[in-house]
């Protein structure tokens, strides 16, 4: 009882980590030849965590604010040392590739934003598509920020929801980076991208099929929920 809350919350996500750089060790041993994502174990050990606290009756002392702040602290440092991991003088060899693919991809994750993002999720589709759009122009940490900028006090439950989505989402990740590398330096660049390309429209074809679309562009708002309106 004599902890201060900080260091007991900070504590509680230091074992979470911990654990899951752990069992990545040992799957590492196991299976020498992939690499799994540290950030999904990590989630998998924070929810076995969760009931272990519970268990002992010790989850009324967790603050989930408490725990979101640490998180939002943490990722700033995160995207604090990837800019200055930064290599400039591979940016400056590759600018030109750099720029074109900077510029393709700002099409791509726009038209997600405001076409698909907007009539495939049935809540909060702003704050899911901007954390997307983070996700894909950057890494995981600036989807976060963004995320935060839209949604400070993370009412709309997008981080947990995409937390849980990426144990099964980094499969993929996966196999797409251990693959690509292959077929691009077999000239077969051009044909992955199609192949990649076909299986995310099935996606959004399966995903419509069983959930539906949004005709209203997402206009039945929940109680608090965020819509782009706000912002503008």
């Amino acid at each position: 009882m004599s902890i201060d809350p900080l260091t007991w919350h900070i504590t509680l996500v230091l074992v979470a980590v911990g654990l899951a750089y752990l069992v990545n060790a040992g799957l590492s041993k196991v299976f020498p030849k992939l690499s799994f994502p540290v950030y999904g174990i990590a989630l998998v050990m924070s929810i076995f965590l969760q009931g272990i606290l519970g268990l002992f009756k010790l989850n009324q002392y967790v603050d989930k604010q408490v725990v979101t702040r640490v998180g939002s602290t943490a990722t700033d440092y995160l995207v604090g040392f990837g800019i200055a991991s930064i290599n400039i003088n591979i940016v400056v060899k590759y600018w030109l590739p750099i720029v074109a693919l900077s510029i393709l991809g700002l099409v791509c994750v726009t038209l997600w934003q405001f076409v698909v993002s907007k009539r495939f999720f049935h809540n909060y589709w702003f704050e899911r598509g901007i954390y997307i759009f983070g996700l894909t122009t950057g890494v995981m940490a600036t989807g976060v920020i963004l995320l935060r900028i839209t949604d400070p006090e993370f009412k709309s439950g997008v981080l947990e929801d995409f937390g849980l989505a990426w144990i099964f989402l980094s499969i993929m990740d996966m196999m797409i980076v251990s693959l690509s590398p292959m077929f691009i330096g077999n000239g077969m660049g051009i044909a992955a991208g199609i192949v990649y390309c076909v299986i995310a429209i099935a996606c959004l074809i399966l995903s419509a099929c069983l959930f539906g679309i949004q005709k209203d562009n997402g206009a039945v708002r929940r109680q608090g929920e965020i819509t782009i309106d706000d912002y503008i």
